[in-house]
């Protein structure tokens, strides 16, 4: 019987560094232009209650207490982006 041969060398190369930006566009997120017009965008209804006072002061505490802060945490949350 012939002794075990030794294992093969390995021809892959290394899985690439895991990278992550909020300044650099990805498949699943906007550049900083796309992210500062979505932050201008997400401020907009509360310039709108303040002027027309539609809502008043619940609209207000609402988009400007849980929404406006959950919207701007997805807008500018990191994501993953492919290494240089």
């Amino acid at each position: 019987m012939d002794p075990p041969s030794p294992p093969a060398a390995s021809t892959s190369s290394p899985p690439p560094a895991v990278v992550h930006s909020r300044w650099r566009a990805s498949q699943t997120s906007f550049g900083p232009v796309g992210r500062l017009i979505a932050t201008v965008l997400l401020l907009l209804p509360m310039v709108f209650f303040w002027k027309t006072q539609t809502f008043g002061w619940p609209g207000l505490v609402i988009w400007g207490g849980f929404l406006l802060p959950w919207g701007l945490r997805d807008v500018w949350r990191r994501s993953r982006v492919r290494s240089s």
